[in-house]
Protein backbone atom coordinates (compact mmCIF):
# COMPACT_ATOMS: atom_id res chain seq x y z
CA UNK A 1 0.00 0.00 0.00
CA UNK A 2 2.92 1.95 0.28
CA UNK A 3 3.34 2.30 -3.68
CA UNK A 4 -0.30 3.85 -4.09
CA UNK A 5 0.27 6.23 -0.78
CA UNK A 6 3.41 7.73 -2.23
CA UNK A 7 3.25 8.02 -5.96
CA UNK A 8 -1.05 7.99 -6.39
CA UNK A 9 -0.71 5.52 -9.57
CA UNK A 10 -3.70 4.71 -11.39
CA UNK A 11 -3.37 1.35 -11.23
CA UNK A 12 -0.35 -0.92 -9.85
CA UNK A 13 0.79 -4.03 -11.99
CA UNK A 14 2.16 -7.10 -10.09
CA UNK A 15 4.27 -9.54 -12.01
CA UNK A 16 4.68 -13.16 -10.92
CA UNK A 17 8.24 -14.14 -10.46
CA UNK A 18 9.79 -17.83 -10.90
CA UNK A 19 9.84 -17.79 -6.76
CA UNK A 20 6.22 -16.82 -6.30
CA UNK A 21 5.22 -19.45 -8.69
CA UNK A 22 6.98 -22.01 -6.95
CA UNK A 23 6.05 -22.19 -3.47
CA UNK A 24 2.49 -21.03 -4.44
CA UNK A 25 1.91 -17.76 -3.22
CA UNK A 26 -1.58 -16.70 -4.30
CA UNK A 27 -1.24 -13.40 -5.67
CA UNK A 28 -4.61 -13.13 -7.32
CA UNK A 29 -6.28 -12.82 -4.28
CA UNK A 30 -3.81 -10.44 -2.36
CA UNK A 31 -4.35 -8.42 -5.53
CA UNK A 32 -8.27 -8.30 -4.84
CA UNK A 33 -7.95 -7.91 -1.25
CA UNK A 34 -5.51 -4.77 -1.96
CA UNK A 35 -8.77 -3.52 -4.72
CA UNK A 36 -10.78 -3.63 -1.65
CA UNK A 37 -8.28 -1.75 0.37
CA UNK A 38 -6.67 1.47 -1.43
CA UNK A 39 -9.90 1.63 -4.02
CA UNK A 40 -7.83 1.52 -7.46
CA UNK A 41 -7.02 -1.31 -9.69
CA UNK A 42 -4.32 -3.59 -9.10
CA UNK A 43 -3.67 -5.91 -11.87
CA UNK A 44 -2.34 -9.68 -11.94
CA UNK A 45 0.00 -10.82 -14.21
CA UNK A 46 0.81 -14.35 -14.08
CA UNK A 47 3.84 -14.70 -16.10
CA UNK A 48 6.80 -16.54 -13.64
CA UNK A 49 9.55 -15.96 -15.35
CA UNK A 50 8.48 -14.71 -18.13
CA UNK A 51 7.95 -18.15 -19.11
CA UNK A 52 10.08 -19.77 -21.97
CA UNK A 53 12.03 -17.44 -24.33
CA UNK A 54 10.39 -14.39 -22.90
CA UNK A 55 8.21 -13.44 -25.64
CA UNK A 56 5.48 -15.54 -24.28
CA UNK A 57 5.91 -13.81 -20.98
CA UNK A 58 6.06 -10.38 -22.38
CA UNK A 59 2.42 -11.08 -24.82
CA UNK A 60 0.76 -12.14 -21.56
CA UNK A 61 1.83 -9.09 -19.78
CA UNK A 62 0.08 -6.88 -22.53
CA UNK A 63 -3.04 -8.43 -22.75
CA UNK A 64 -3.34 -8.51 -19.31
Amino acid sequence: MDVADRYHPAAIFVYATCLSALIGDDIDSVCKLAVQKINIPVIYVNAPGFVGSKSLGNRIGNET
